[in-house]
This record gives structure tokens, sequence and C-alpha cells, in this order.
């Protein structure tokens, strides 16, 4: 799905190491409530960007990642259920609460949105 609604944009398919994939971000929750995840979130994508990625995506399972993404300013692309969750590598570690894995990108502005130069 995600290659399909990029496929939608007019945007080429990603190959294996066209994009940084932001992966595992967590806050423990004696810290929660003060915007550290808005605050790694926005400084790895600013990371990923100044190591040459023009593409950063990222797949969330709950509300509050995606909403951290957002705010960093990713946008959502697709939408997966879980139980439509094709690959092994896609599903989540134990039961969630969460029906979806929404998949999220970013692209530097005025770039095709592949790779690293």
């Amino acid at each position: 799905r995600y290659e399909a609604a990029r496929a939608a944009r007019g945007l080429p398919a990603l190959q294996p190491g066209d994009a940084a994939d932001l992966w595992m971000l967590a806050v423990s929750p004696d810290y929660r409530g003060r915007k550290i995840a808005n605050h790694l979130s926005s400084a790895a994508l600013a990371h990923a960007h100044a190591s040459g990625f023009k593409t950063v995506v990222v797949e969330t399972t709950g509300n509050f990642s995606a909403a951290s993404v957002r705010k960093a300013g990713l946008t959502e692309v697709a939408c997966l259920p879980y139980a439509e969750a094709a690959e092994e590598s896609v599903r989540p570690v134990g039961a969630s609460p969460h029906p979806y894995i929404r998949l999220f990108e970013h692209t530097t502005p005025g770039t095709a949105g592949v790779g690293a130069p």
C-alpha cells in the first residue's frame, strides 16, 4: 500500500538505500507529556536529511506516535489495518489496542523524493 500511495502521488518507487526509516522511538512513562517525542522526531528527521537522505519514512502503531511525526512535518501516505498486514515484519509485537499501522513520509522540498545524493 505504501508504494501504491507513492505511485498515486506521482513519486518513483523507493529502492533499498533511497530513504531513511525512523524506527522505534519511545519515551519513558515518567517523562511523557513534556513533548520529548516531538523533539526527538524533529531531531531525527533533521539528522536524516542532513545525512543526505531526501526521503524519510516512518511506520506508527499508535495515536501518540502518529501525532508526534505529524508535528515533525511528516505526511500520512497510507493506513494499513493490522488484520491485512501481509508481512510478519509489519505486524506489531504482541497485542495492540490500535487497529492500524500508519505510514508517514517526509521529502526534502524541491527534490524528487529519492535517496541520498
